[in-house]
């Protein structure tokens, strides 16, 4: 409603839980009672655009985690490094690394699995079902 109220262009992730707003700046210094100046960085030539001090209202404080993008510098530019491929680690590379032998899935709901999240990079079925095709043959993909 905030964002609603104020007219300005905004977005929602539902998947992150990420709402990113871009609008023109004095929009933006509306929405957050601030000021924005251009900083530029003579020896690398960057140029950044910041918030002076902002001010989220009281109503809305509360479900705002961060607010990112408004300050800060950016890192200076370094050179691309080579990057090679990267390593093929298998389930069958992991089970010897670690020596691991003898274990079959089940299915049983005594084991547990957890999936981890990284960086908006999420779960997918048919992933899971192309993996177990290929690495796992035997397995059922569950």
């Amino acid at each position: 409603q905030w964002l609603d109220a104020a007219g300005v262009k905004y977005t929602v992730n539902y998947d992150l839980g990420v709402v990113s707003v871009t609008d023109e700046v004095t929009a933006l210094e509306g929405l957050l009672n601030t000021r924005f100046t251009v900083a530029h960085q003579m020896r690398t030539k960057q140029t950044v655009l910041r918030a002076a001090d902002y001010v989220v209202p009281a109503h809305v404080e509360a479900a705002i985690a961060t607010v990112l993008g408004v300050h800060g510098l950016p890192l200076p530019p370094r050179e691309a490094r080579q990057v090679g491929a990267p390593p093929d680690v298998t389930p069958d590379v992991i089970n010897k690394a670690y020596k691991i032998s003898g274990v079959k899935a089940t299915g049983s709901l005594k084991n547990r699995q957890a999936v981890a999240e990284f960086q908006g990079q999420l779960m997918n079925d048919s992933d899971l079902v192309a993996f177990f095709a290929k690495y796992l043959p035997n397995e059922p993909a569950a």
